[in-house]
Order: structure tokens, then sequence, then C-alpha cells
């Protein structure tokens, strides 16, 4: 009979591997707790995103920061200023793009950073208006005319690029001209608001007037 079938096995061969095998998962265990520990500087902001008309305040929060004991919080706001602590409050007095910088170190000296751009617009334009007839009572198929040119910027060098109005009877016009007219298909009441916005994107609060509209002769005794 026929010896079962047996797998050789060369124990020099293995002996040799064995080492090989050990170095390698113990590099690989190594390098996952590495990878585990190492250390991220993390930047939350208040608001977020951290944008908005000057003067902006912005609180930042470094407590998600993580990787070993943290033991110094040193932040530097791209205005000159800087600070420090897990969670500090900059405001910011001037029109810009700031990059904000977090720098982090832990109690062996390690050192990780962050980056934040922080945008600060420029104030809110005002909208103001007039509307003519004066008195805000108009005939249907009257014309209406309003004039923004009141609106006014409270930031030296900024100007009034457009001019939204909306009629309240689903007109809704945009310009870059301060005034224009309106005329009235039908009776009612109807709320004129206008908002003006700048060139940097910032829009009014609104500016309103109520119309009232009737039927009869325009131009007439009313």
């Amino acid at each position: 009979m026929d010896a079962p079938n047996q797998q050789a096995y060369n124990l020099p061969e293995m002996k040799k591997a064995i080492p090989i095998v050990v170095f390698v998962v113990v590099t690989l265990l190594l390098a996952g707790c590495q990878r585990g520990d190492r250390l991220m500087a993390v930047i939350k902001t208040e608001p977020n995103p951290p944008t908005g008309s000057y003067p902006l305040d912005v609180t930042f929060n470094a407590a998600n920061s993580r990787g070993g004991e943290i033991v110094d919080y040193n932040w530097d706001f791209g205005d000159g200023s800087t600070a420090s602590g897990v969670e500090v409050t900059h405001t910011f007095e001037e029109r810009g793009v700031y990059t904000v910088e977090l720098v982090v170190v832990d109690a062996n000296n390690r050192v990780a950073r962050a980056e934040r751009d922080v945008t600060v617009r420029s104030q809110a334009p005002v909208a103001r208006f007039s509307l003519y007839p004066h008195h805000g009572v108009i005939m249907v198929g009257e014309v209406m005319n309003v004039d923004a040119s009141e609106s006014s910027h409270p930031d030296d060098g900024q100007e009034i690029v457009a001019y939204e109005w909306s009629f309240g009877d689903g007109t809704i016009v945009t310009l870059s001209d301060p005034e224009m007219s309106h005329v009235y298909e039908a009776p009612g009441s109807y709320n004129v608001v206008l908002r003006v916005v700048d060139g940097d994107g910032n829009h009014s609060d609104p500016a309103q007037r109520r119309v009232e509209v009737r039927v009869g002769c325009p131009g007439c005794g009313r």
C-alpha cells in the first residue's frame, strides 16, 4: 500500500521567515499607534462660516484638537493681534480677508497648526425712497414714480450698485438707476419694498411704503 501524501517542510527556511513576519506585524502595529496619536489642531468658529460686516466678533474654539496632552493654544488673527487659550473671541474692525492661525503644542513639544479664513465685509447700505404722488393714493392706471436717490452707504468708497424693487402686485425689478415708474392695474392696498445692494453684495434692510390704489380718473379730483 502506498504511503499517504505528506507535506514536506523545510525547517531552516521556516526559522528564517519567522523573524521577518514578527518584524512586519510589529511595524504595522506601531504605525497604527502613531497614526492614532498624531497631534492635530482643529478650529471651530461662531459664526460659521466666519463672515459678516465689520465690526465682526468671532469666537474661535480649539477644544476638538487632539492627539496628545495639549498644553498651549496660540492664536494669530492675521491683523496684528494674538491670543492664547482653548477658546478666544476677537473683533475684526476693518474690511478684508484675514487668515487666522492656530498653533497647538503638546507635553512632548510636538507642534500642529490649522488655519481658517475670516471674511469681513463692509457695513450694509441704507435704503430710502420717495413716492410720487407723495400722499401714496393713486388711481388704477395712473403712473407712480419712485426715487431711491436718498439711499446711502456708511462706508467711504462704497457705492450702491443695484436697487431691488417689489411693488406687491407680483412685479419685481432690479435696476442700476435709483428712479423708475410703475402702474397698478387693479385697486387694492400694496406694499412697495426697496432693498439696495453695494459692490460687495451686501443688502440693506428693506425700506417700505404702503400705497392705496383706487378706481377713478387719473389726475381728476379724488
